[in-house]
């Protein structure tokens, strides 16, 4: 939430939200990551810590717990887990990149 950019491998689930050049850079091998270090002071910490908060805080996390529970008492409470429910068209869970690549 700090706004400091992020330097990790090209791996797992750092591939879905690190943004090579706008919020960090992802690595593959140790050149790309001394490379990464050198050119770490380029990104906006600002537009990092904006896109930490709108997508990482509590804010954003919080309606995204509650949904998840809310659907799994929707499948207790007979609905059924294969059944439409009235939550289903809520999409939940997507990270906020716009202010990443804003000019």
């Amino acid at each position: 939430m700090s706004g400091t950019p992020v330097i990790t491998s090209d791996t797992g689930a750092f591939t879905e939200w690190v943004i090579p050049g706008r919020n960090g850079y992802r690595c593959r091998t140790m050149g790309q990551y001394i490379w990464a270090l050198s050119n770490v002071h380029f990104l906006d910490r600002w537009k990092i810590r904006k896109f930490a908060v709108a997508n990482f805080s509590l804010q954003a996390v919080v309606p995204q717990f509650e949904e998840f529970f809310r659907t799994i008492l929707d499948t207790k409470e007979g609905a059924g887990w294969y059944e439409p429910h009235k939550s289903d068209a809520i999409r939940v869970g997507e990270l906020d990149f716009s202010e990443l690549y804003a000019e």
